[in-house]
């Protein structure tokens, strides 16, 4: 396909093209374009029939600063039928980095496809709402997915105050060394000083390993 075609080509194409590669070519094309003009063709798009075209538009809508005129077509598509739309949704709704798409980002955290609850629980990390904390602790308790937990662990560290409070209480539920020494982790990583009596308990833990990141974690702090 000619790189000579307009911007105008490329929109009528994505609308009425009955091919779905051209479609998805110019969905690549259109998202690359920054005019304002190419916004709503995309929206438009996000109906498309080919799954192929929902993933790249959806990919090129988190490339926006319209982030209020993109955002409900993204929370639309964090629902798709395609569990590859869902995540490439998820993926943008945190580029964006609004807090108005947190609410999709904890629907999709307990998406039946696990790929597209690791998106969602790296994507609050991008956003970093206190809003999510309670979220991602209980994903990266109870996720039955490694990845899930990971990703949500790392989003813990960045959300703030709200993760501390949420923590400190499973510590004191738990005895799980594991556990325990990714906690003391995360609240490192956060280094809020309301954590320092919880850590300072942990260092003297019997277990030499979470003593150990209990230490590192209250150093973190005092650093």
């Amino acid at each position: 396909m000619s790189d000579d075609f307009t911007t105008d080509d490329f929109i009528w194409q994505l609308k009425h093209s009955p091919d779905p590669d051209e479609r998805l070519y110019a969905a690549f094309k259109l998202g690359r374009d920054k005019q304002a003009i190419v916004i709503q063709p995309l929206i438009d798009a996000s109906d498309d029939a080919e799954s192929v075209v929902r993933v790249r538009v959806a990919e090129a809508l988190g490339t926006r600063e319209e982030t209020e005129l993109v955002l409900p077509t993204l929370l639309k598509l964090i629902t798709d039928e395609d569990a590859i739309v869902r995540r490439t949704a998820a993926d943008s709704i945190g580029h964006l980095g609004d807090s108005a798409g947190v609410s999709g980002l904890h629907t999709a955290l307990k998406d039946s496809d696990a790929s597209v609850r690791s998106h969602a629980a790296e994507a609050l990390g991008e956003i970093a709402s206190d809003d999510s904390a309670n979220a991602l602790v209980e994903a990266f308790l109870y996720d039955d997915d490694y990845n899930v937990r990971y990703f949500a662990k790392q989003s813990l560290g960045k959300v703030g105050r709200v993760a501390v409070d949420a923590l400190i209480e499973v510590v004191s539920k738990t005895n799980d060394s594991d556990l325990l020494i990714e906690i003391c982790e995360i609240l490192g990583n956060l280094a809020d000083s309301r954590s320092k009596p919880t850590l300072q308990s942990l260092a003297a833990h019997d277990d030499e390993h979470v003593s150990e990141m209990a230490s590192w974690a209250i150093k973190r702090i005092w650093d």
